[in-house]
Protein backbone atom coordinates (compact mmCIF):
# COMPACT_ATOMS: atom_id res chain seq x y z
CA UNK A 1 0.00 0.00 0.00
CA UNK A 2 1.22 3.16 -1.23
CA UNK A 3 0.68 6.71 0.91
CA UNK A 4 1.28 8.55 -1.84
CA UNK A 5 -2.28 9.67 -4.23
CA UNK A 6 -3.68 7.55 -6.59
CA UNK A 7 -4.73 8.47 -10.43
CA UNK A 8 -8.20 9.18 -8.79
CA UNK A 9 -6.85 11.59 -6.20
CA UNK A 10 -7.14 14.70 -8.09
CA UNK A 11 -8.43 17.82 -6.66
CA UNK A 12 -10.95 18.91 -9.29
CA UNK A 13 -11.80 18.36 -12.79
CA UNK A 14 -9.89 21.17 -13.72
CA UNK A 15 -6.36 19.42 -12.65
CA UNK A 16 -7.72 16.28 -14.92
CA UNK A 17 -8.29 18.90 -18.00
CA UNK A 18 -4.80 20.89 -17.43
CA UNK A 19 -3.36 17.11 -17.23
CA UNK A 20 -4.94 16.13 -20.61
CA UNK A 21 -4.17 19.25 -22.11
CA UNK A 22 -0.22 19.45 -21.04
CA UNK A 23 -0.18 15.62 -22.42
CA UNK A 24 -1.58 16.48 -25.85
CA UNK A 25 0.66 19.64 -26.13
CA UNK A 26 3.46 17.04 -25.58
CA UNK A 27 2.43 14.53 -27.56
CA UNK A 28 2.54 12.33 -24.81
CA UNK A 29 0.57 8.76 -24.75
CA UNK A 30 -1.92 8.32 -21.83
CA UNK A 31 -2.85 5.46 -20.24
CA UNK A 32 -5.53 3.92 -20.92
CA UNK A 33 -7.69 4.25 -17.57
CA UNK A 34 -7.03 5.15 -13.92
CA UNK A 35 -6.14 1.33 -13.09
CA UNK A 36 -3.27 1.41 -15.91
CA UNK A 37 -1.93 4.66 -14.09
CA UNK A 38 -1.97 3.28 -10.50
CA UNK A 39 -0.03 0.45 -11.75
CA UNK A 40 2.43 2.89 -13.07
CA UNK A 41 2.29 4.82 -10.08
CA UNK A 42 3.34 1.10 -8.25
CA UNK A 43 6.04 0.32 -9.99
CA UNK A 44 7.65 3.82 -10.20
CA UNK A 45 7.32 4.26 -6.39
CA UNK A 46 8.62 0.99 -5.94
CA UNK A 47 11.53 1.25 -8.10
CA UNK A 48 12.34 4.74 -6.36
CA UNK A 49 11.99 2.95 -3.05
CA UNK A 50 14.83 0.47 -4.16
CA UNK A 51 16.72 2.31 -5.17
CA UNK A 52 16.93 4.84 -1.85
CA UNK A 53 17.66 1.66 -0.25
CA UNK A 54 20.73 0.81 -2.20
CA UNK A 55 21.73 3.84 -1.83
CA UNK A 56 21.83 4.22 1.94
Amino acid sequence: MSLLPMADASASVKDKIDTLRCIKMRNLVGAANNTKWNELFDETNNYMLNVFKQSH
